[in-house]
């Protein structure tokens, strides 16, 4: 049986492969001595068959191999030049900080009194700060005509908004004052300061005072409340030593 042959050109890059213990020699239609000698032998050396390609005379590559080499090569190219691409629109943190005005303290209110500093969005400019007091008592339910010890009272600190007004009152910022006495004994659950059955919500303490904010503050949800609970989330008070 005759075998029908192709006529092509010496020089070609080609590919001896190995099959059944017999070598087989496969012609190129056509060559091409732009395409990189090195990609071609690496892709080739990689791949699952037997193949080798050498680049001498009288060897030929498959012609479906060598249209295969070519496809992968510039998908690679593409690939590369993609992920390039998006690691270059991509910007390091320190390029594009993050700004929320929500969040960035420029005010700080200060009370050497009792030790602490605590810190406020630049919205707040003009912001006010009243003094009065909180009060407390055992929690216990005293019968008519039993002697009832006097309340337990200690100061409580207001910073408002400086839109707040009476007609449109906004939500402030209310911090109470305990002395580390009095601060055991709510732990103790033996001072109650609220009908709400949980506790003061500790800000911070320094080497006399105890900071916190009362039991549900918020509860009215007026108008701020929101602000405010981002502002204590990013734990804006700081102790220090009392005058």
């Amino acid at each position: 049986m005759g075998v029908n042959k192709t006529q092509l050109p010496v020089g070609a890059p080609t590919c001896s492969c190995v099959s059944s213990g017999a070598v087989r020699h496969t012609s190129h239609t056509r060559r091409d001595s732009s395409f990189p000698k090195a990609l071609l032998n690496q892709l080739v050396r990689e791949w699952p068959l037997p193949c080798r390609v050498h680049w001498g005379k009288g060897e030929r590559m498959p012609y479906a191999y060598s249209i295969l080499f070519f496809a992968t090569y510039f998908c690679a190219q593409t690939v590369a030049a993609s992920n390039s691409a998006t690691l270059k629109q991509q910007p390091s943190q320190e390029e594009s900080p993050i700004n929320n005005k929500n969040v960035v303290k420029t005010l700080v209110y200060t009370n050497k009194e009792f030790g602490f500093r605590f810190e406020l969005p630049r919205s707040w400019k003009g912001y006010s700060a009243v003094v009065s007091q909180w009060q407390g008592g055992d929690g216990r339910t005293y019968q008519a005509g039993e002697p009832m010890p006097p309340p337990v009272v200690g100061p409580l600190i207001s910073i408002g908004h400086p839109l707040s007004t009476e007609a449109n009152p906004r939500q402030n910022i209310p911090i109470m004052v305990f002395t580390k006495a009095q601060w055991r004994l709510i732990e103790q659950d033996k001072l109650i300061v609220s009908a709400a059955p949980i506790g003061p919500s500790e800000l911070g303490r320094n080497a006399k005072y105890v900071f916190a904010l009362p039991p549900r503050f918020n509860y009215a949800l007026i108008d701020g409340w929101e602000e405010v609970n981002e502002i204590i989330q990013h734990h804006p008070l700081q102790p220090f030593r009392p005058r």
